[in-house]
């Protein structure tokens, strides 16, 4: 079968600032399925496609074409493919690359209406990009979610290009209704991406003070912020071929009880009774079939331990930053990923000497001029059956190289392992 998988950038990219490291490489994936032919269409860097090094592909699969141009649907057509594939990826500061994706797929089926494509629909990408329409349709369809107030911010400032505005009836509607929900309360980019930027305020002054702020930039959520355990996971298929839900996987959160984009744990599968996983499950599916899913989606959960409820919190209609250890975990035994600060070249080749290590991934940027736009290093290890050896093999990462692992860091991953 010839297999053509696509993906679109919507930034400009300079690979000689970043310096990617795989491990085991992209190419040695996609060289495990030699009964197929694949062409990748993508530009630059195309994460889940490339290796690279600075503007070059590194390594390449024998059964792969790689064809490092802007995606379009004639494009993709001239190679004549069985089955099309969207993998979108992310980009800061807007979350949108699988919106332009989901075009292109939507032109593909215009043009050719039996060709087999994997793409969620333009709608679909729309709504999760919004993150005020994603609160819509979860409440429009009563999913569980976080009670909150979108804050348009042209309406908010007014009276800034209006002088003749005395008094702003909008801003004091909005500031009513924001008096009227549970602190603490959470302050989010309607379009933006991950936890960046996310504000948590402990008083209703610290919310006025943000909103009426040069920080206020754009259109907002104010929402309760839910008390709980953060956890995440990711929906496969589509309604012709069914769906795969995968058990979640439970995430660390930073001082402000949010996930941190930079530093951060996975764990799980999780499948503990007490977390009512098939409730969850349910509520995916039933999510799955009205967005009519097709391909990848991740989405963003909270577990209300007092509650015993899951709160829906965010979509992702595209390939994520747990896509990697859902597709190790899929022999559902128990792995953990840790994101670390950068690692120089002999911690990573000390690390690969572990045997449980599975997975390691660097992303530096040289030209950084912040400590968090710097990178990251994220380390996979595990493919154990129980909590207990996932905790054995985290003590021997901290015993044989205690300068990498953050005690901190340690010490939420343990009590992260009793949660399981």
């Amino acid at each position: 079968m010839k297999i053509l998988i696509y993906s679109s950038n919507s930034n400009t990219f300079d690979g000689k600032n970043f310096h990617y490291y795989n491990y085991p490489t992209i190419a040695s994936f996609w060289e495990k399925y030699k009964n197929h032919n694949f062409i990748f269409i993508g530009s630059l860097p195309s994460p889940f496609l490339f290796d690279l090094e600075n503007n070059k592909i590194s390594n390449k699969a024998s059964n792969v074409e790689y064809v490092v141009k802007i995606a379009d649907a004639e494009l993709i057509l001239s190679y004549n493919p069985d089955l099309v594939i969207a993998a979108s990826f992310w980009v800061t500061p807007f979350d949108w690359l699988a919106i332009k994706d989901a075009q292109i797929g939507q032109e593909l089926k215009k043009l050719r209406p039996d060709l087999k494509i994997f793409c969620h629909p333009l709608k679909t990408c729309q709504l999760a990009f919004d993150k005020n329409q994603t609160r819509l349709f979860f409440e429009h369809y009563n999913f569980i979610h976080a009670k909150g107030i979108y804050v348009h911010h042209e309406l908010y400032w007014a009276q800034r290009n209006h002088p003749e505005i005395e008094e702003n009836f909008y801003k004091d509607a909005i500031l009513y209704q924001i008096k009227e929900l549970k602190l603490p309360l959470i302050i989010k980019d309607t379009c933006g991406l991950s936890s960046y930027g996310m504000e948590v305020c402990k008083t209703y002054n610290e919310v006025i003070g943000f909103l009426n702020s040069k920080k206020n930039k754009g259109d907002k959520l104010v929402e309760e912020f839910i008390p709980g355990l953060q956890f995440g996971t990711e929906i496969h298929g589509n309604k012709e071929l069914g769906y795969t839900i995968f058990d979640p996987f439970i995430f660390s959160v930073n001082q402000y009880g949010i996930t941190s984009p930079k530093q951060s744990i996975k764990m799980g599968p999780v499948n503990n009774p007490k977390y009512k996983i098939q409730n969850l499950k349910a509520e995916l599916l039933r999510m799955a079939n009205l967005l009519d899913f097709n391909g990848v989606a991740q989405v963003d959960l909270v577990f209300n331990l007092q509650e015993e409820k899951w709160y829906f919190i965010e979509i992702n209609p595209r390939l994520s930053g747990m896509t990697q250890i859902i597709l190790e975990s899929k022999d559902n035994k128990k792995y953990c990923a840790l994101k670390l600060p950068l690692l120089k070249k002999d911690e990573i080749e000390m690390v690969k000497t572990f045997d449980f290590v599975y997975h390691i991934s660097q992303v530096e940027n040289i030209a950084a001029k912040q400590k968090r736009e710097e990178g990251y290093c994220e380390i996979i290890f595990g493919k154990v059956d129980s909590a207990k050896a996932l905790e054995n093999q985290l003590d021997e990462l901290k015993i044989k190289i205690p300068h990498l692992i953050d005690e901190g860091f340690y010490s939420q991953a343990k009590k992260m392992l009793n949660l399981l």
